[in-house]
């Protein structure tokens, strides 16, 4: 039979074509793939572009939902202590306290939050639908810092790899709206949003004042109460290299004193630091101290009166934030008087890597 053959008493022709031997081949017709007597076979297999089915690729692979505001803070949900004192979170969030995306499938998040607002706003992921979600660190694009919880506006970088459910939720609102743009990607972001992979290459600095209620302070005598520092870092960050230093403006400083430091890792919610009394360390407590240093020199001239005098109070080793980001310390006036010229004048500097 030759090519191509017209039915009798139909006109009808069905295109075929002649593999010799007596064998015919029937043409189905795919776009111009195998048409009007073509040669060309559909094999398996991987072909090159030209010979391969063209498919159009969405011009924007990314998934980028509309924009969300938050406007109160939530009340809704219920947190559990877990593992290392991690946060598990359920319940449902209160009105206008959060923005939720469902994002099953995609590997990396990066999150505008933009407005004029007062708020602590936390990331949260969930695997199970968002029913449970968990603290989730995100890195500040332009730094090298990584929070899990934010109070200002920027662009954050989170790996969301697993995850059914990414949250912005507010654990604290005061006034404003804050408005929250996400885009999710299939790329990996290629500065990961954790900082122990690269544990003591990156710093941080947190800045803080000392509540002195007093001006004179005796020998170990406490200065300002039990200071807690928030880092900002996700729970469990390991730091290095970490100094603090208390400072004072030396017109404020009457009377220099070596100072003594004792930092924690943790609450130490068993013992009792009071600003002007004797420090109180509770056995309990005793494991979540870091270090204690002691008879910590001033510098700094007392003259000018413009210049600062600070203590320099170096930490050593490795230790980690707890569950809510912080570290703690205590200061105190070592062998004699501390004398200041007014209450309320001395601050704190925290830097160090992590």
């Amino acid at each position: 039979m030759t090519d191509n053959v017209t039915l009798p008493g139909t006109g009808s022709v069905v295109e075929s074509i002649d593999e010799g031997s007596g064998v015919e081949r029937q043409v189905i017709s795919l776009g111009s793939i195998g048409k009007s007597g073509s040669e060309t076979q559909l094999t398996a297999g991987q072909k090159i572009s030209g010979n391969s089915i063209p498919v159009v690729l969405p011009s924007d692979p990314d998934s980028r939902p509309s924009s969300g505001t938050i406007t109160a803070v939530d009340t809704g949900t219920s947190s559990a202590a877990g593992q290392d004192s991690i946060s598990v979170i359920t319940g449902t969030p209160s009105a206008n306290s959060s923005q939720a995306f469902a994002i099953n499938g995609r590997g990396a998040a990066r999150i505008q939050i933009t407005g004029t607002w007062a708020a602590t706003l936390q990331f949260e992921g969930s695997i199970d639908g968002g029913t449970t979600y968990f603290p989730l660190p995100a890195r500040v694009c332009g730094t090298s810092f990584t929070r899990y919880a934010v109070t200002g506006n920027g662009l954050f970088d989170l790996l969301v790899a697993g995850l059914t459910h990414v949250r912005v939720r507010a654990t604290a609102f005061s006034s404003g709206t804050a408005t929250v743009l996400p885009t999710f990607s299939d790329r990996t972001n290629q500065a990961e949003p954790s900082g122990l992979a690269v544990v003591g290459q990156r710093p941080f600095v947190v800045k803080g004042s000392i509540n002195n209620g007093g001006t004179s302070y005796g020998a170990g005598k406490n200065i300002g109460g039990l200071i807690t520092v928030a880092t900002g870092l996700p729970p469990g960050t390991i730091l290095t290299a970490l100094l603090i230093r208390p400072k004072v403006l030396t017109a404020n400083l009457t009377t220099s004193q070596n100072l003594g430091i004792i930092v924690f890792d943790a609450n130490p919610t068993a013992s009792t630091f009071t600003d002007g009394s004797t420090s109180s360390l509770n056995s309990a407590d005793v494991s979540k101290t870091i270090q204690l240093l002691q008879n910590q020199a001033q510098i700094g001239d007392v003259t000018p009166a413009s210049t600062i005098s600070h203590w320099n109070m170096n930490m050593t080793g490795r230790f980690t934030v707890d569950a809510s980001g912080n570290i703690y310390f205590a200061i105190e006036s070592w062998a004699s008087s501390l004398v200041l010229a007014s209450t309320n004048v001395m601050f704190y500097e925290v830097n160090g890597t992590y």
